[in-house]
């Protein structure tokens, strides 16, 4: 089974997402850069494009979920003043191949399709307009690297799978790489001295219990110190 997970983007301050969360939400705001903050709420308790909605409206302001479904699509919906602008699907299910009266399989342009010779095509990604996620990013982000990834290819042309494609994306706007959702901040952080780096700075609200770094007794001859984290 491959991973899932989500979380959003939001052009504001970390301070200004907090602030602007419900009495009742849980979860970790994380500043990326200046004036873009990535929120971590639990993807099976909240409805996070919901929630980006909201957000975006509140704050008024642009707002993003991203996430990857089973490892195979990475799927983004953006918003603008609580307004839904655009829906990226590296993915999307779209008919390539149909049968006829006949019985007969054929590609969309009316070529029969052979399972046994053929490949069975890709659909295209959709929404993948750099312009929707380039105000995440750094100012030296580049178009054209991001339009790239978008198109689920790797800077030496290879095929990205949907991880790949994430974590190239996020390079690709001069962001950390964040290829996690909420689930993930138990046990990731514990392997990942980077990340590890990076929750120091979250801020929590609701429920959630600030994330800190706890030094352990010495575990090898050589006296190195291994980190864990509790919540």
């Amino acid at each position: 089974m491959g991973q899932t997970y989500q979380h959003i983007l939001v052009r504001a301050a970390a301070e200004d997402v907090v602030e602007a969360m419900l009495p009742d939400d849980t979860g970790y705001v994380l500043p990326l850069i200046d004036g873009v903050s990535a929120l971590f709420m639990d993807e099976s308790a909240y409805r996070l494009d919901e929630e980006a909605e909201r957000l975006s409206g509140a704050l008024r302001t642009d707002a993003m979920t991203v996430g990857v479904l089973m490892s195979d699509f990475l799927i983004a919906h953006a918003y603008q003043d609580g307004v839904s602008v655009n829906e990226y699907h590296s993915g999307p299910d779209t008919v390539q191949v149909t049968e006829d009266a006949d019985g007969v399989l054929r590609f969309a342009d009316g070529t029969v399709f052979d399972p046994y010779r053929d490949e069975f095509p890709r659909p295209e990604p959709v929404g993948g307009e750099p312009r929707w996620f380039l105000p995440y990013g750094v100012p030296e982000a580049e178009a054209e690297t991001v339009a790239q990834v978008l198109r689920c290819e790797a800077p030496d042309g290879s095929e990205l799978g949907a991880e790949g494609q994430h974590a190239y994306l996020y390079i690709a706007l001069g962001l950390p790489v964040l290829c996690i959702g909420f689930r993930h901040l138990d046990d990731d952080l514990l392997n990942n001295p980077g990340l590890e780096q990076l929750f120091a700075a979250a801020l929590p609200f609701g429920e959630a219990e600030p994330i800190v770094p706890v030094e352990e007794p010495e575990t090898t001859t050589e006296g190195t110190e291994g980190t864990s984290w509790e919540r």
